[in-house]
C-alpha cells in the first residue's frame, strides 16, 4: 500500500514539475516574440501573466511608417497533453474594416510543435465589403507555416476562397 501512494505522489509531483517547467519555457518563448531587431516596428503594451495551468501574455504591434497597429492576445498552455501550445488572437488594424468585423478581431491563430520545429496556423476572418460602394468579399483564409526553434519560417502555405 505504501509504494502505490508514493508512486501516486511521485506522479503527482512530476506533473507539477513538469508544469511549472513548461511555464517558464512559455515566458522565454514569449519573451523570445517581444524581442524585435526589426526598426519598422515597434512592440508596446507587453503584458504577461504567468498561472499554473495557463498563462496569457499580449502586445501591441505598431508600424512606423503607416502609423497602423495591432494588439496581439496570447493564450499559452503549460502542459503538453494538448498539441496546441498557443492559442492566440490579432485585432484589425485597419479603420475601414471597424463596421465589418465583430469585436474587431481579424484572425486567429495556434501554435503547434511538430517534432523539432513549430507550425502556426492563422485563420483570417470573412471581410465583406459589399456596403462600401464594391464588390470585395473575402471568404475566410489561411495560413500555415512552418517554423524551426529560433522563430524563422521555413515554409508558408497560403490559402484564400
Amino acid at each position: 500500500m505504501k509504494k502505490w501512494i508514493f508512486i501516486v505522489f511521485c506522479f503527482i509531483l512530476g506533473f507539477i514539475i513538469h508544469i511549472f517547467y513548461i511555464g517558464y519555457t512559455n515566458e522565454l518563448l514569449f519573451n523570445k516574440f517581444i524581442k524585435n531587431s526589426n526598426p519598422d516596428y515597434t512592440i508596446t503594451d507587453i503584458y504577461f501573466k504567468k498561472g499554473f495551468l495557463t498563462s496569457k501574455g499580449s502586445f501591441t504591434l505598431n508600424h512606423s511608417h503607416t502609423q497602423l497597429s495591432t494588439k496581439i492576445n496570447l493564450k499559452f498552455n503549460n502542459y503538453f497533453l494538448l498539441n496546441k501550445i498557443i492559442k492566440g488572437n490579432f485585432t484589425n488594424p485597419f479603420d475601414f474594416l471597424d463596421k465589418v468585423l465583430k469585436n474587431n478581431k481579424l484572425g486567429t491563430f495556434t501554435l503547434k510543435l511538430h517534432d523539432n520545429n513549430s507550425k502556426i496556423f492563422l485563420n483570417i476572418k470573412d471581410i465583406n465589403l459589399s456596403n462600401e460602394g464594391g464588390d470585395t468579399i473575402i471568404n475566410g483564409g489561411y495560413i500555415e507555416a512552418l517554423m524551426n526553434k529560433n522563430l524563422e519560417i521555413k515554409n508558408i502555405k497560403i490559402h484564400f476562397d
